[in-house]
C-alpha cells in the first residue's frame, strides 16, 4: 500500500534561516586577524607567522604569554632549565636555517669548537662519552685547564699523518678481507664464473 504524503502547510526554506557560507579566507577575515592570540608567541615565533591551520587550532594556554599568565604568582619550586652555550648555539643554527640560510654557512657549534682548538697539522675529533676514550687522541684543555667538550663529548686531537696512516691501514685490511671472502665463495661453489668470463 503506497504511503500517503503529509501536507505540513509550510515550506522548508521558510523555517530555516539562510546559512552562512563557510570556508572564507582567514587572511581577509578581520575578526580572525583581530584576535589577541595573533600577537602572542609560541617558542618565540609570532602566531601570525605560523601556518593557518596552526593559527586556527592554537589556544592561549599554549602560547608563551599564556604560560607566563598561568604561572604568575607561583614560586619557583622544582627544576629549572637554563640554556647552556651549546644549546644557544644550536638555537642560533636553527634560526639561520629557518631564515633560509645555506646550511654550510649556518652556525655549527661543533665546527666552531674544532676550528678554535685544532692546531695546524692536527686532526680534531669529538670522542665517545663515558667509558674509555680513544687512546690515540690527546684530550684538549682550554685556557682555564678545563676539558673542552661539546655537551658530554670530549674533544681530542691527533696528528694528521697518523690519521692518514690509520685510514690507509684500514683500507688495506678491508681490501684483504674482501679478497679472502671472494676466494672462499668461489671455492665453495665451483659453478660461479670467474670475473670477466
Amino acid at each position: 500500500m503506497p504511503r500517503k504524503k503529509i501536507q505540513t502547510g509550510y515550506t522548508a526554506s521558510a523555517a530555516l534561516p539562510e546559512s552562512k557560507i563557510f570556508g572564507g579566507s582567514p587572511e581577509t577575515d578581520e575578526a580572525f586577524n583581530a584576535r589577541p592570540i595573533m600577537d602572542c608567541h609560541v617558542g618565540g615565533v609570532l602566531v601570525r607567522d605560523m601556518p593557518l591551520l596552526t593559527q586556527r587550532l592554537i589556544h592561549m594556554d599554549q602560547t608563551d604569554e599564556g604560560f607566563v599568565a598561568k604561572n604568575e604568582g607561583r614560586t619557583g619550586v622544582g627544576a629549572t632549565v637554563s640554556a647552556e652555550p651549546a644549546d644557544k648555539a644550536v638555537q642560533e643554527r636553527r634560526d639561520d636555517l629557518r631564515a633560509q640560510k645555506d646550511p654550510r654557512m649556518a652556525r655549527n657549534p661543533m665546527k666552531d669548537i674544532e676550528t678554535k682548538y685544532t692546531p695546524v697539522g692536527m686532526k680534531g675529533k669529538f670522542l665517545r662519552s663515558g667509558g674509555e676514550t680513544n687512546p690515540d687522541y690527546e684530550l684538549v684543555k682550554d685556557a682555564n685547564g678545563a676539558q673542552v667538550k661539546y655537551k658530554n663529548m670530549p674533544f681530542g686531537i691527533r696528528p694528521i699523518e697518523d690519521v692518514k696512516d690509520r685510514t690507509a691501514e684500514m683500507r688495506e685490511r678491508t681490501a684483504s678481507r674482501l679478497k679472502g671472502l671472494t676466494r672462499e665463495f668461489k671455492e665453495s661453489d665451483p659453478g660461479v664464473p670467474a670475473a670477466g668470463q
